[in-house]
C-alpha cells in the first residue's frame, strides 16, 4: 500500500468534513464506543483524544457519547435538526372563525367594499382568535401571511381565479330564514 502525501491527507480530510452531517448518526456512536473499549483495553493514555482527531469530531462530542454510554448503557440516536414537525396554526380553523370572517366579507361585500387580509387581521384580533404583537413588523407580517394562507384555503377569492367562487359556496352556511342576501361578489 502506498503513501499518501500530507495535502492528500488534507483533501480527504476536508472531502469527509464537507459531506458529513452535522449529528452523529447511531453507526458514528456506536464506533465511537467501540473505539473507547478498544483503546481502552489496549492501554491508550489518551483515547478520547485519539478517538476525537481520528473520526474529525471535538473532544466534548466523543465525551459526552462516552459518557451517555457509560451512564445508561444505551446509544440513543441523535436527533436530526429540522423544522419537520407539525406547528400549531396561527388562525384557528373553527367554525365559529369561519363564521366570522364569512359574515364579516358578506357585509362589506353588499355595500361593494373590499375586504384585504389586514381587515381580516384586525377582525380576528379584536375577536381574541389571533394574538400578534402590533408594535413588532416581523411578527405581523408573518401572521398576515397565516391570514392570507388562511383565505385562500377556505375559498374566499384574491383577483380574478375560476373555480374559486365553487370552493367558497360550498363552505357558505345560510343566512337566517328572514334575511336573503344579494349576490355576493368575492
Amino acid at each position: 500500500m502506498a503513501p499518501i502525501t500530507k495535502e492528500r491527507c488534507d483533501e480527504i480530510s476536508a472531502f469527509y468534513k464537507r459531506e458529513r452531517s452535522r449529528t452523529l448518526t447511531r453507526v458514528e456512536r456506536l464506533l465511537i464506543v467501540r473505539l473507547q473499549a478498544y483503546y481502552r483495553a489496549e492501554g491508550v493514555a489518551d483515547a478520547t483524544a485519539l478517538i476525537a482527531r481520528i473520526i474529525d469530531r471535538s473532544l466534548g462530542v466523543v465525551q459526552r457519547v462516552w459518557r451517555e454510554f457509560e451512564t445508561s448503557g444505551v446509544v440513543a440516536e441523535a436527533t436530526v435538526a429540522g423544522n419537520r414537525t407539525n406547528h400549531a396554526t396561527r388562525v384557528p380553523t373553527t367554525k365559529t372563525v369561519r363564521d366570522i370572517v364569512q359574515s364579516f366579507v358578506r357585509g362589506h361585500r353588499q355595500t361593494r367594499s373590499r375586504v384585504v387580509a389586514k381587515d381580516v387581521l384586525a377582525l380576528l384580533q379584536h375577536h381574541g382568535h389571533v394574538t400578534v404583537n402590533s408594535s413588532d413588523q416581523k411578527a405581523m407580517a408573518t401572521c398576515l401571511r397565516s391570514v392570507q394562507n388562511y383565505l385562500s384555503r377556505g375559498g374566499f377569492k384574491c383577483g380574478v381565479r375560476k373555480g374559486v367562487r365553487d370552493k367558497y359556496i360550498q363552505n357558505w352556511q345560510p343566512c337566517s330564514g328572514a334575511q336573503t342576501p344579494g349576490r355576493l361578489y368575492t
